[in-house]
């Protein structure tokens, strides 16, 4: 249970942190074509997907107290609609259900080496939940955005998780890299 809480604080921390990189980004960047909600990057998903990929369907009860305080903490309870919860709780179990199906699909994974880092897992797994993602964001935003407008909103949307994800992959695979570069050094140290 200390372990569950210990990762549940660790994960949150992280996804909190890159919530605010990415409102810090939206607000630095000027984006004119596009509504003012949509970033350039999207690092939470990168980290909901390293939780789904780590935890499987644990990462839903990890990230579900940052993500409900998050969406709904400055907001009045009684004016959430039921879009905003819906969006919320299908962006929360995008990338678990992504990463099952993926798994699911590739025939050679084995369970055995399930946390053998796969590239081919994450970002298959990646694309997959921001389609799931962005496509529930796209039926609950039907009635209020064209044809034309919606598919550029979606395409957006997939760009920006994608490119999230990448950014968050880019930095682990740096920091493993200093990691390991740190113990070589000490190893080789007297």
């Amino acid at each position: 249970m200390l372990l569950d809480l210990k990762i549940a604080a660790l994960l949150s921390t992280g996804w909190a942190f890159s919530h605010f990189l990415t409102v810090v980004a939206i607000e630095l960047a000027l984006v004119a074509p596009l509504p003012k909600t949509v970033p350039l990057f999207y690092l939470p998903h990168g980290i909901q997907l390293l939780a789904a990929w780590a935890y499987g369907w644990r990462s839903v009860l990890y990230l579900l107290p940052v993500i409900m305080l998050i969406t709904f903490g400055g907001a009045d309870i009684q004016k959430c609609e039921l879009s905003d919860i819906f969006m919320s709780f299908f962006s929360l179990i995008s990338a678990p259900l992504a990463i099952y199906v993926v798994r699911c699909l590739i025939a050679n994974e084995r369970r055995f080496a399930r946390l053998r880092l796969n590239w081919r897992i994450l970002i298959l797994g990646g694309l997959l939940a921001t389609v799931f993602n962005s496509g529930s964001i796209q039926v609950v935003n039907q009635s209020t955005l064209p044809l034309p407008e919606g598919m550029s909103y979606f395409l957006w949307l997939v760009t920006s998780d994608m490119a999230g994800l990448m950014i968050v992959l880019t930095c682990l695979m740096f920091m493993f890299r200093w990691v390991r570069m740190l113990y070589q050094n000490k190893l080789e140290s007297p």
